[in-house]
């Protein structure tokens, strides 16, 4: 038997037989926890249940009390019998309204009479019967016979047959007749019966569980289950098991008792209005969940009983077995060859004896083996050497070729551009002897300038570095174009040139410019080689692609050099007899450039002699071309690489638009030593504007280009040559200038910074600024615009175009300043009409907050003073306290001197307590009627004072009033202060009227604080 099977025999039992007792004990221990849990929860939900219930009858209870002294049900039962279901009855069944939306589950609120008659009724049933009795009701017995002020009761809606609670409070009042009587006692007046449904019970007793199966019964006094539809269990016999849990001496206690033949664990609590809370547990169902918690504590046993054995048997594979797996693999492999690797050593034994004779043995073969690498190594660098020095000879090739370019670009933009406005008129009419030489100048810059840009063109290819702006671009309308350029060069040979493309062919999906450029290599090339006959254009769709033919009758391409010619600076005939010029690199950009558009080129014979070019470029899709038509994809989405051949003036055999650059100005130009200058001595054209525009450039020679040609259409021109120039320029009289054309790239300051320094002073729709620019990557062109630029202009560029945009922004600039000074006299006028509006508010808000008669606030004006004021008491607890004062039978008053000397009475009552509350910083207000109401942020000690002061005040008037004792008008006050029992503004009205009230019963003309008599009468003797 081996090693690895005799060791976990002997250990697995030592581990399984202590698991399994810890497993047993931790079963009855969590069974017992289980049980309890249980019943703990049953008990919690009852005591909860048991809470809810008395709430909703302690608050039935206190809103039945609240009813009860309303002024509003005193006025009810003490008006007179012809008003009393006329006026009365409407305010009380509003208020009985109100409290009906706050607690939804009134269902009914009303008025009982003494002997039992029901004397007023809000409900939400619509009862027909008129005269209802409730003198043998059980409520209204049990209110009979007790002196309790009030009570609750259960009852079953005799209507509906559902479970209502009632509670009844006595109502008691005193005899208005007597009201100035302290000698009255209040009397019976009836009872305020609130009827609530018991719905929120249903909810309880569908919705708890106790348990799985466990939940609530709720039983009326006799034994009757409320809402039986809702409970989960049926009971065979409710009255038996509202006996049985009748007799148990602990109700809260859990009681055994069978329901319909099934044992339950019972828990009960009594509810208001006798009723009876049931909780019930089936035991089976804590059997089961013993059962449940013993399968499971099994299965975690058998689980750690299986991980024990398996993490023991992991031990010893790494402990023991692995290690002498490992030194028995590394010799065997040591022996077969790979000497990298090495025995581990442990111990001091024989097997770690022959473990460092093998390592000892590897480590001679490696270092043998690094010796010859390390030679290997040294011979690779070497070729990597050269390599890398060859690529960067041919990278300086590359670069000077871009450079040059670059730099023969901007002289060659003078040439042709001074030449051209030569020809314009710009020194006026010229002998045609002149005009002929200077078009072979211009013909000979632009042969020279197209020559530089196959050269940049061919330098971006290699370098991965051109981008083509793809778009549906007309095939047909693409080589009308170009042939009509390139006719100049096959009418001295007399050749034909076709376009057989249909003009109902669909659009291709190609760069235009980079289009033309493919069409004008390819049909320039065959008219060179092509001494009698035609050239023809050919295209036909198939599938996804165009295909495109360009056909001669020349002397076509042998198949040898099929493939040469497509190779840089490669042609067919380099002697020196050769039948054309160039440098061999035309056919080798169109191949490129048809290759960048997912195209494909070659060169076939054509029957009948010649040869033929057919390439493909990718058919353009409905979504691409309603793209194109979608706004802002224009003229200006266009790729700003290489300019729209113009078909202007018959030029050159290679004619193509003028290009500027200013990437790379020369190191040595001459100096324009008027730095900035008008020119106005060319009489403008008859539709000349005369705006003016100041040209920004480092290049003398592009600067007198543009200036010609603006001259030339009658513009004001000034011009710069650094950045500093033209910022002294725009300081001085920036305001002269309609546009300016900005170089981008200059010595010293950059275009951007120059014009991010104007954009401080004058707005983009001000004072227009274009860029003219050779940078054209996504990044530079969104910095052009977001520092301010409102157009950019790729060099080289058309000066048409450059025209066009001039005048595009010019009159975008008019429109901009007539409509910046309309804007201004807009704003004025709603600035003007704003003002009167505001005073004409304000006047509003005034006389809104007004009362009219007295000349002191508002009813409306008094509730929002007291709630500002109770919100900075909050903040800051400062103290704050209400008064109302009410003058002394005023009734009276109105009956004995009419309503006008009534008007008279409170103005003077209502300037006396204004002029007091002056004094004291506080708010005056009309309550309503003869009420008004004081608010001052004073202690209680404070209002007092202030009580007393206008009781005086008033008195002191001597206002004569005959149908009152003292014989002339005096005011009774209430005070309240805010203090823990009155917490909220609703509290501190009430009380103080509460106040009010006891000065009225305990005799008038003297001021009560909330809860005693602060004040004693004040009245002087009578005049």
């Amino acid at each position: 038997m081996r090693l690895r099977t005799k060791l976990p025999l002997f250990l697995i039992p030592l581990v399984i037989f202590p698991l399994l007792v810890v497993s047993w004990l931790a079963f009855e221990r969590i069974r017992a926890n289980a049980e309890e849990n249980i019943l703990g929860q049953m008990a919690s939900l009852m005591q909860q249940i048991s809470l809810h219930a008395e709430t909703v009858d302690q608050t039935m209870r206190a809103n039945a009390t609240l009813f009860s002294s309303s002024s509003l049900l005193k006025d009810f039962i003490f008006a007179p019998a012809e008003d009393r279901y006329h006026f009365a009855l409407l305010p009380l069944l509003n208020l009985f309204s109100t409290y009906h939306n706050a607690y939804p589950d009134y269902d009914e609120i009303r008025v009982i009479l003494p002997s039992g008659f029901e004397d007023a009724r809000f409900s939400i049933y619509n009862k027909k019967d008129n005269a209802i009795y409730e003198s043998e009701s059980p409520w209204f017995r049990t209110m009979e016979a007790s002196q309790a002020a009030t009570g609750s009761f259960f009852q079953w809606d005799p209507t509906t047959e559902a479970p209502t609670m009632v509670v009844a409070h006595r109502i008691l009042f005193v005899d208005p007749t007597y009201e100035d009587s302290t000698a009255m006692a209040p009397s019976d007046r009836g009872y305020l019966v609130i009827t609530a449904n018991l719905n929120s019970y249903s909810n309880l007793i569908k919705n708890t569980r106790i348990g799985r199966s466990g939940g609530i019964l709720i039983l009326d006094p006799t034994g009757r289950p409320l809402y039986p539809q809702a409970q989960q269990l049926t009971l065979a016999d409710p009255h038996a098991l509202f006996t049985a849990v009748n007799a148990i001496s602990n109700k809260e206690h859990t009681t055994n008792i069978a329901i319909n033949n099934e044992p339950m664990l019972i828990q009960s609590r009594a509810l208001p209005g006798g009723l009876m809370l049931i909780g019930y547990l089936p035991e089976r169902e804590l059997a089961q969940a013993g059962a449940e918690l013993g399968r499971l504590v099994s299965i975690i046993g058998l689980i750690s009983v299986s991980l024990s054995a398996g993490l023991l048997m992991l031990a010893l594979q790494f402990l023991i077995v692995r290690p002498l797996n490992t030194l028995g693999a590394g010799a065997q492999a040591i022996g077969s060859g790979k000497l990298e690797t090495r025995l581990p050593v442990t111990g001091h034994d024989e097997v770690a004896d022959l473990a460092n004779q093998f390592n000892t043995m590897a480590a001679n073969l490696v270092e043998s083996r690094q010796l010859r690498e390390q030679a290997q190594a040294e011979a690779l660098r070497s070729k990597e050497a050269a390599i890398k020095s060859l690529r960067e000879t041919d990278r300086l090739k590359d670069e000077f070729l871009a450079n040059t370019s670059h730099e023969l670009r901007t002289p060659l933009h003078g040439i042709t551009g001074i030449a051209e406005s030569l020809l314009k008129g710009i020194a006026g009419q010229l002998p045609d002897v002149a005009e002929d030489n200077l078009l072979l100048i211009v013909s000979s810059a632009r042969r020279l300038s197209n020559l530089v840009n196959d050269i940049l063109d061919f330098s971006k290819l290699r370098h991965n570095a051109l981008k083509v702006v793809k778009r549906p671009v007309d095939l047909k309308s693409a080589g009308d174009l170009v042939l009509s350029m390139v006719s100049i060069l096959a009418e001295p040979k007399g050749l034909v040139l076709r376009n057989a493309i249909d003009a109902n062919l669909p659009s291709v999906f190609a760069d235009e410019n980079r289009l033309h450029q493919i069409l004008y290599n390819l049909i320039g090339n065959a008219v060179k080689f092509t001494a009698t006959g035609s050239v023809t254009l050919e295209a036909f769709a198939q599938g996804a692609l165009m295909h495109i033919h360009v056909a001669d009758t020349g002397m076509g391409v042998p198949p040898d050099k099929r493939e040469l010619i497509f190779r840089s600076f490669e042609q067919l005939d380099s002697g020196l007899d050769r039948a054309g010029s160039g440098t061999g690199l035309g056919l080798t950009i169109t191949r490129q450039l048809i290759e960048l558009h997912g195209g494909t080129i070659e060169v076939r014979d054509r029957e009948g002699g010649g040869s033929l070019f057919a390439f493909t470029l990718p058919l353009s899709t409905m979504s691409q071309r309603a793209a194109d038509t979608a706004p802002g994809q224009g003229p200006q989405a266009e790729s700003p690489q290489r300019p729209q051949l113009p078909p202007a003036v018959p030029q050159a055999p290679d004619t193509q638009a003028a290009r500027a650059d200013a990437d790379t100005p020369p190191a040595s130009q001459p100096q324009d030593t008027r730095a900035v200058r008008a020119n106005t001595d060319t009489a403008p054209e008859p539709f000349a504007t005369g705006e003016h525009i100041l040209v920004v450039d480092d290049e003398v020679v592009n600067l007198r280009v543009i200036e010609n040609h603006l001259l030339l259409k009658g513009y004001t021109v000034s011009t710069a040559t650094s950045g500093a120039i033209a910022l002294e320029a725009i300081e001085k009289r920036g305001n002269d200038f309609n546009l300016i054309l900005l170089d981008v790239m200059m010595p010293g300051q950059s275009g951007f910074e120059i014009c991010e320094l104007i954009r401080q002073k004058f707005k983009y729709n001000l004072l227009p600024i274009v860029f003219l620019t050779a940078l054209t990557r996504d990044g530079d062109l969104e910095r052009c615009f977001s520092l301010g630029g409102n157009d950019y202009i790729p060099k080289p560029f058309s000066y048409a175009e450059l025209l066009a945009r001039i005048n595009l922004h010019l009159a975008l600039s008019r429109q901009s300043r007539d409509l910046h000074t309309l804007n201004i006299e807009l704003e004025k006028r709603v600035q003007d009409r704003t003002r009167a509006l505001k005073r004409a508010y304000e006047d509003m808000e005034r006389l809104a907050n007004l009362d009219g008669l007295t000349g002191v606030k508002n009813r409306r004006a008094l509730d929002q003073a007291l709630e500002q004021a109770w919100s900075r008491s909050s903040q800051t607890g400062h103290p704050l306290s209400y008064l109302i004062a009410d003058i002394d039978h005023f009734k009276t008053y109105n009956d004995i001197y009419g309503h006008q000397a009534g008007d008279a009475c409170l103005y003077a009552v209502a300037q006396e307590i204004r002029r007091i509350a002056d004094k004291y910083d506080g708010f005056i207000g009309r309550y309503g009627g003869e009420e008004f109401s004081l608010i001052v942020t004073s202690a209680a000690d404070t209002a007092k004072t202030i009580a007393r002061e206008i009781c005086l005040a008033v008195a002191s008037r001597s206002l004569p009033h005959a149908g009152a004792s003292p014989g002339i008008v005096t005011i009774s006050i209430g005070i309240s202060s805010r203090s823990e029992a009155v917490n909220t503004p609703e509290d501190i009205i009430f009380t103080a009227d509460q106040a009010l009230y006891q000065a009225k019963q305990s005799g008038r003309n003297k001021a009560v604080s909330f809860g005693m008599i602060c004040l004693q009468e004040h009245t002087p003797p009578p005049h």
